[in-house]
């Protein structure tokens, strides 16, 4: 694909009750449960920033304002922009 037709915008499914990770993510969403010291959702969104993704919209559910607290509307101080959809 030429770099004149790569997408600039990802949807992100952020959404779920992350039954089977009750273990690991009590009172978290799950894109939220951390891989080292980041949460899973970070390493998402850094490679939309290493794609050159302008506007990721994350598709929200469960404790949404969780995600949206840590993250707020954008990432990586220069991009992607976030938009929140529940």
């Amino acid at each position: 694909m030429q770099t004149d037709q790569m997408p600039t915008q990802a949807v992100i499914l952020a959404g779920g009750l992350g039954t089977r990770l009750r273990s690991v993510v009590r009172d978290v969403p799950k894109p939220m449960a951390a891989i080292g010291e980041q949460p899973f959702l970070s390493y998402l969104l850094d490679e939309c920033v290493r794609y050159g993704i302008r506007d990721a919209i994350l598709a929200v559910g469960y404790l949404h304002e969780t995600i949206r607290q840590y993250f707020g509307d954008t990432y990586a101080r220069c991009a992607p922009t976030i938009c929140y959809r529940r």
